[in-house]
């Protein structure tokens, strides 16, 4: 049974035999806009929001040429992946020039570039 401060009533709530009950002191802090407890769902969605709208205005200060990963150019002596078609992250940027270093820290865009590229390019060619 678990008791509503608000209204001193009681309700009858099923659960696992498992479950574990966060137990809340008397008083305690709930988000404004959305009245969940911390860290809430909004903030949640405003902090991924945050990081997105950081990593695009990375992307957009990029010229052709500069790895998708980091940001640096790539020059003709350093190994690196093409990505043939259009540019998925940067379509304003001309075909053929989605490039990532081979690199290990630029390894994981490479791979997020790739799931995105065969999603899209990998079905047409199958046809």
């Amino acid at each position: 049974m678990v008791r509503d401060h608000g209204t001193e009533t009681f309700e009858r709530v099923l659960a696992s035999p498992g479950h574990v009950w966060q137990v809340m002191p008397e008083h305690y802090a709930v988000c404004r806009r959305c009245a969940e407890l911390p860290p809430c769902a909004h903030e949640t969605r405003e902090s991924e929001i945050d990081a997105e709208t950081a990593r695009l205005e990375d992307l957009l200060r990029m010229a052709p040429g500069d790895c998708l990963g980091c940001g640096q150019p790539i020059t003709d002596r350093m190994r690196y992946t093409r990505f043939p078609g259009p540019n998925l992250w940067r379509p304003d940027l001309p075909d053929d020039s989605a490039v990532v270093h081979a690199r290990a820290a630029c390894r994981p865009w490479a791979q997020k570039y790739h799931r995105a590229w065969a999603s899209i390019v990998a079905p047409t060619r199958s046809r």
